[in-house]
């Protein structure tokens, strides 16, 4: 009778041994980062930077496009060349700069580590912090 017992439970840890993979695996942090989840809208309107290498103003319009001037160069809004379309996927902020008259799209990713209805603040690859407050 002890035979059959064994046979029986030997089975089933079998069983749970095999199982037991996809059991931890379902209940595993997804691999994903845990930052910020932005939404587009909360990027909308004019935000402005005092920081010295993005001092001045951006803006994000809700058709992703956008553009940025520093009044301390004599450019209003209308007169920037600088011209970009933008996407965010999680904490990621992505600025491709289009309308720089001879040079070719160029991608500038930044992590966005904090943002408000008033204030945002991103870093980029080279880990420089710059805040902005919305205008």
């Amino acid at each position: 009778m002890k035979k059959g017992f064994f046979r029986k439970h030997g089975i089933a840890t079998t069983l749970a041994l095999l199982l037991l993979p996809l059991f931890v695996a379902s209940c595993g942090t997804d691999s994903k980062k845990q930052g910020l989840e932005l939404q587009p809208s909360q990027l909308y309107g004019l935000w402005y930077s005092e920081s010295s290498v993005t001092h001045g103003y951006w803006r994000y319009n809700s058709n992703m496009t956008g553009t940025a001037w520093d009044p301390d160069e004599d450019v209003e809004e209308g007169e920037s060349n600088t011209i970009f379309t933008w996407e965010v996927e999680e904490d990621q902020l992505t600025h491709i700069f289009t309308g720089i008259e001879g040079y070719q799209a160029v991608p500038k990713i930044y992590t966005v580590t904090a943002i408000s209805d008033n204030a945002m603040t991103w870093k980029d690859s080279y880990g420089n912090i710059k805040t902005f407050t919305k205008q």
